[in-house]
């Protein structure tokens, strides 16, 4: 098994995020074969494609890819690993904005997308679409869908897109709620621990400016 590390900028990095993704790397290589893939500066949904490609040509069998504002823990890897059968295993990860919700869904009995309220430690979930910013993708999986993998259309985003080709293929869509990712907000990092308190700081800092303004 060999895993592409994928990870796609627009800007400069921050520093926290870029220190600790050495260090994770650095601890995963000592137990994986890895190989780095990053791109900057181009569009996500051809990002994602060339991530891709390059990793089938590096002889990869699989892509974690890994967004340029999150923190990663080290048992992040071997966990996601643990469902590496699955054509998408992803972590748990909170908006950074408020709510601070976290990037889970099912879809209903007429087909839309329904949020997921998931707490760290619940195990295993399937989904029908989740966060793309700690994923790991199954290489082998993609074989069955439609190209480009990635694609934004008719205003659906490029990652609502790919997983609704994978399950329309008959495949799993996997969070691992073991494996807590950290979000990069201002000027807390939003972690699915403490989202729950954030979220409860931002209504009563609102609630404040109402009363100061009354």
């Amino acid at each position: 098994m060999r895993i592409a590390i994928g990870v796609h900028t627009t800007d400069s990095v921050n520093a926290t995020v870029y220190f600790n993704h050495v260090m994770m790397v650095s601890k995963w290589a000592k137990e994986h074969d890895l190989a780095f893939v990053g791109l900057r500066r181009v569009k996500i949904e051809q990002a994602c494609n060339l991530t891709v490609q390059t990793a089938w040509a590096l002889g990869c069998t699989h892509v974690l890819f890994v967004d340029d504002d999150h923190i990663l823990r080290e048992d992040m890897l071997p966990l996601l690993l643990e469902n590496a059968d699955a054509a998408v295993v992803s972590g748990l990860i909170c908006q950074r904005l408020f709510p601070y919700t976290v990037v889970a869904f099912r879809r209903d009995g007429d087909g839309k997308l329904q949020q997921l309220y998931l707490d760290a430690g619940q195990g295993v979930r399937e989904v029908d679409g989740c966060a793309f910013g700690c994923t790991l993708v199954n290489l082998e999986k993609l074989k069955a869908l439609p190209m480009p993998w990635f694609e934004t259309v008719q205003g659906a985003r490029f990652d609502v897109n790919f997983f609704n080709k994978v399950r329309a293929a008959g495949e799993r869509i996997l969070v691992d709620t073991r494996v807590s990712v950290g979000h990069v907000s201002d000027p807390e990092v939003v972690w699915p621990e403490n989202a729950t308190e954030l979220r409860a700081i931002r209504i009563q800092h609102v609630q404040d400016s109402r009363t100061d303004i009354v």
